[in-house]
């Protein structure tokens, strides 16, 4: 799951100063065609070629040894084993951890998407930010990798907890900072985010199984938007109100 979320990383370090120059230099409305574009150029080939399960490659989950199945009724039994989403809503940590990725994902989602405005405001160009932006991305990639291997090795609700802790730092940092050098610093426990989510939903895994795992993630994620859409707004009102 790390190594899938350094997509993420690298992603943002390669678009994310594309898209800023393409604002500055044409219009938002080009740049956001531009981006929803190449997320149907690149996605479509990729969910194409994706397999729902490593057993369907003769894999087995996390680097197991490669396994002899071609019974499409066997990967299915072996795939069907953990609670389904009714028995996992009635336990106590489903809805924990649906509280803690809620108010943390919207939280963190609020502070990318204002990541740019904020170094703006407090006076660097834009283009600038924009850079800035690009390689915090590129900064997440190797967090990401030693989260996760840390996550292997230690319990994950305590990788996670530390990660947390590391992006709060981040974030006092960034609202504190007045001089350029102090940005270029706090980037690096802000990258804590991305690194975040590979061992929460790894542990969910192991938690509840693979039954109804996408499931299970769907629904706390169906819960996560809605304040993940209200958090934004609320923060650009608040910052309105208090100027």
């Amino acid at each position: 799951m790390s190594l899938l979320q350094v997509g993420a990383g690298l992603g943002g370090f390669v678009i994310a100063p594309i898209l800023v120059y393409a604002n500055s230099r044409w219009d938002w409305r080009m740049a956001a065609v531009a981006a929803a574009v190449s997320i149907v150029v690149v996605s479509t080939p990729a969910v194409i070629f994706s397999r729902n399960t490593p057993e369907e490659i003769g894999m087995e989950p996390d680097g197991g040894s490669r396994v002899r199945i071609k019974d499409t009724a066997e990967i299915a039994a072996i795939v069907a084993t953990g609670l389904t989403i009714r028995e996992a809503m009635k336990t106590k940590v489903f809805w924990l951890l649906t509280i803690a990725m809620a108010v943390f994902s919207s939280t963190m989602f609020t502070v990318n998407l204002h990541f740019v405005a904020i170094l703006v405001w407090k006076g660097v160009p834009e283009v600038h930010a924009g850079l800035v932006l690009s390689v915090w991305a590129f900064v997440s990639i190797p967090v990401v990798l030693i989260a996760g291997a840390f996550a292997d090795r230690f319990p994950r609700a305590k990788v996670a907890g530390a990660l947390v802790l590391m992006t709060f730092v981040g974030a006092v940092m960034l609202n504190l900072a007045n001089d350029s050098w102090i940005y270029w610093v706090a980037i690096v426990p802000l990258s804590g985010i991305q690194g975040f989510y590979p061992p929460v939903w790894a542990a969910t895994v192991e938690a509840y199984g693979r039954k109804d795992f996408g499931t299970i993630r769907g629904v706390i994620t169906a819960f996560m938007a809605p304040i993940g859409f209200l958090m934004p707004d609320s923060t650009g009102q608040l910052f309105r109100w208090r100027r």
